[in-house]
């Protein structure tokens, strides 16, 4: 992830003096329960399932999560800060902090029921926290250690496990693993299901939640060239694939999948430019459809919950653009979005809330603090500005996450 190397530079060029947020208590005691420090469990456990499939409620104020990757020496750090999100929209601080180890980026999944969270470190393992009320559980701080090299995770909706994508090569562990999860958040691995090389997520089939949909440059017994790939998981079994990208320079950075379409992106820094591709996803055949350039860096993407919209944060180009449906498989770039005050610093991993009265609120990291973007339902998106962490290293925004 090339965005990364520039997060601790661009520490230094943010403005001095400024109060975080709209908050004005910067009291920075930690309420911080870490009481279970297990932190490589593998041993079997007695998995329950469906103990957090059933969502919160819809309007309520949500925890927010995001870690900061350096100190304020400038030094690695594993910490990680809760923020509120009230029912209207207005982020807060809550003066709680934790630590697990390090992540530069990505995002925090959270069960359905948002009581458990999950991040990828940089070293491949994985932090697992517990909400108990207003206090932080660490439940593994690493686990994972010479199982896989986690890359990104995604939450099954039943809760009870989470597929963990490996972007090492086939022969050194590449692939889709299954890892359990128990109604504490304690993990087992429950090994290797789909082995692949360099896959970059499992995205799972909004209506069947036995088929996942994979970029990688290979996966199981895919046709040579192809590397979007359809799989029914049960099996394993490959159903369908297709070439999204026409040679073997992309270097993925991201994908959704919305409805009948995916988004790939790639920010290679190499011979091809920056593009993202895009796919049909429809009775169990993968099709591609075009590739859209002139985004630099195309770090993140976030679908509308209301149209075919898609929300893209560009690292290295400092801004945040939208590309919209024109018909039928024909979308196209609509160009960078207004700011209402300072443009975005080094975006990077974005978050929606996709229900209540705050759907289509997406929460941005950038360096210095979270942007919010608004997706409404006439196809509009309006930003509405950077809640402010401060311009020290160690109010550096790495990865994010939201209660759904």
């Amino acid at each position: 992830m090339i965005t990364s190397l520039l997060l601790f530079a661009l520490a230094c060029t943010s403005p001095e003096g400024k109060q975080r947020g709209p908050a004005t208590d910067t009291d920075d005691t930690d309420l911080v329960d870490d009481t279970d420090t297990d932190t490589e469990d593998t041993s079997d456990t007695d998995v329950v399932d469906n103990c957090h499939d059933t969502p919160a409620a819809e309007d309520r104020v949500r925890k927010v999560v995001v870690s900061h990757p350096y100190d304020s020496s400038g030094a690695q750090s594993g910490e990680f800060e809760v923020l509120e999100l009230s029912k209207t929209g207005v982020l807060s601080e809550t003066n709680t902090t934790f630590t697990l180890s390090r992540a530069v980026w990505g995002d925090i999944v959270f069960t359905p029921d948002g009581e458990i969270g999950i991040a990828v470190h940089d070293d491949g393992t994985l932090g697992v926290f517990r909400f108990d009320g207003d206090d932080v559980v660490i439940v593994h701080s690493n686990f994972g250690n010479n199982d896989f090299y986690a890359s990104r995770v995604t939450m099954d909706p039943t809760g009870s496990f989470i597929w963990v994508a490996d972007d090492n090569w086939r022969d050194n562990g590449g692939g889709l693993y299954r890892v359990s999860l128990d109604c504490d958040g304690k993990l087992t691995n429950d090994g290797r299901i789909v082995k692949g090389k360099q896959p970059a997520a499992a995205l799972l089939d909004p209506t069947d939640t036995t088929r996942i949909l994979v970029p990688s440059r290979d996966l199981l017994d895919s046709a040579a060239g192809h590397n979007l790939h359809l799989v029914e998981v049960n099996t394993p079994a490959l159903l369908s694939g297709d070439a999204v990208f026409p040679d073997d320079e992309a270097t993925v950075s991201h994908a959704v999948w919305r409805d009948e379409y995916a988004f790939v992106s790639d920010n290679s820094f190499f011979s091809v430019g920056n593009r993202i591709a895009i796919a049909r996803v429809e009775n169990q055949t993968v099709k591609a459809l075009q590739i859209i350039e002139g985004i630099e860096d195309p770090v993140w993407m976030v679908p509308s919950p209301f149209d075919s919209s898609l929300l893209v944060t560009s690292g290295f180009g400092d801004g945040l653009y939208l590309i919209k449906q024109a018909g039928v498989d024909n979308f196209y770039l609509d160009g960078e979005l207004s700011y209402v005050s300072s443009a975005p610093e080094l975006p990077s991993a974005a978050v929606a809330i996709e229900r209540g009265t705050e759907r289509g609120l997406v929460l941005v990291a950038e360096t210095s603090g979270i942007r919010q973007v608004r997706f409404d339902a006439q196809g509009t998106v309006t930003d509405e500005g950077r809640f402010y962490l401060g311009s020290g290293y160690e109010n550096i925004v790495g990865a994010i996450g939201v209660q759904p």
